[in-house]
């Protein structure tokens, strides 16, 4: 027979009865007498050294009768909770820094184990989170800083406008009002010291930006259209200087009309949204316009042109400031409003 955690109570006489089939026979009886040990530590606490903010642990190992009580004590004193074999201290502070000792009983008397000190680290609570942020103006943001050794407190100061802290999480959150680059200081903060970094923000225009082509093409007196397009979702489109016959809605961004002249020009597109506007120059070139029209009647065909005119039969000539009929007029004529010329082969002239 064998007895595990032998305890006083265990302690007595034992004897053993033995049968077969032709009888029953009893041992003589054993005393078993226990003798209760006092504690005594196997393993003491360490000393422990941390970081301001880390968690230090002390650790004890008794042997002896069991069963054993624990109670760890700071400078001789009582710790509130702390009845285990461990003592485990959360979020360390210089308050902490210290002798350490537990004291262990059974039911035989109690031990006091040597001390094991606690120091600390004063390093720091260096953050750790990215220096640097990018996002885009009009969208919620959210930024975490975090810190080495628990940091207690958060702070920040120079935010954007339209970002606050909260100085529990170190959470940085909002709608980012304006565009642009900014710096702000960030900081964490635990119960021995405190860190701090700038923190590089760049926060991206959402004010539109021209994406239609910036040249057009036209002719005079012909019906035109040409579309403002822009990245951003604008709201509102406008024009300055257009050509005479043109104009621009307002909420579409169509400038249509009829050009009144030739000629290139040049006029500022815009695009806006709340966020702001994008702006660019767009260059018009319009070419003149083609007229043509029918044959005279016979010797009817009067033409501006110089009184005299130097061109031999069946050759082309340029005629103006003068009254020239043909006789044999060329079917039809070609009239160009840019110089008023005209453009024949005549057979013969006469004045």
């Amino acid at each position: 027979m064998l007895l595990s955690n032998v305890q006083l109570s265990d302690g007595g006489s034992y004897r053993v009865i033995v049968s077969n089939v032709l009888g029953t026979a009893v041992s003589p009886g054993v005393l078993l007498t226990t003798i209760g040990a006092l504690p005594f530590v196997a393993v003491p606490p360490l000393d422990q050294t941390n970081f301001c903010g880390d968690s230090a642990l002390f650790q004890v190992t008794a042997d002896g009768s069991a069963p054993f009580g624990y109670q760890w004590q700071f400078f001789g004193t009582n710790l509130d909770s702390a009845t285990t074999t461990n003592l485990l201290l959360n979020n360390v502070t210089p308050d902490q820094v210290g002798p350490y000792t537990v004291v262990i009983t059974n039911a035989f008397g109690s031990i006091t184990s040597s001390v094991a000190r606690f120091y600390l680290n004063l390093e720091p609570p260096l953050i750790t989170s990215s220096l640097s942020a990018t996002t885009f103006q009009g969208q919620a943001f959210s930024y975490t800083i975090t810190g080495l050794h628990t940091p207690l407190s958060f702070g920040a100061s120079g935010l954007p406008p339209g970002l606050f802290i909260d100085p529990t999480t170190g959470i940085i959150s909002g709608v980012n009002l304006e565009s642009g680059t900014f710096g702000p200081i960030i900081s964490t903060i635990n119960a021995c010291t405190s860190d701090s970094e700038s923190l590089v923000m760049t926060i991206i225009s959402a004010a539109p930006i021209i994406a239609s082509a910036l040249t057009a093409t036209g002719t005079e007196g012909t019906p035109f259209t040409y579309r403002i397009r822009a990245f951003n979702i604008p709201t509102n489109y406008g024009a300055l200087n257009l050509p005479i016959g043109l104009s621009v809605n307002p909420l579409t961004g169509i400038i249509s009309g009829t050009p009144t002249y030739a000629g290139n020009f040049s006029s500022t597109i815009f695009a806006s949204n709340v966020w702001g506007f994008g702006s660019a120059n767009l260059s018009f070139s319009f070419s003149n316009e083609t007229i043509c029209f029918p044959r005279p009647p016979p010797k009817m065909a009067c033409l501006l042109a110089p009184k005299r005119a130097s061109s031999l039969p069946r050759q082309p000539a340029s005629f103006s400031k003068a009254i020239w009929c043909s006789i044999l007029p060329p079917a039809w004529h070609r009239f160009q409003t840019a110089t008023p010329t005209i453009m024949a082969s005549p057979t013969a002239w006469t004045p």
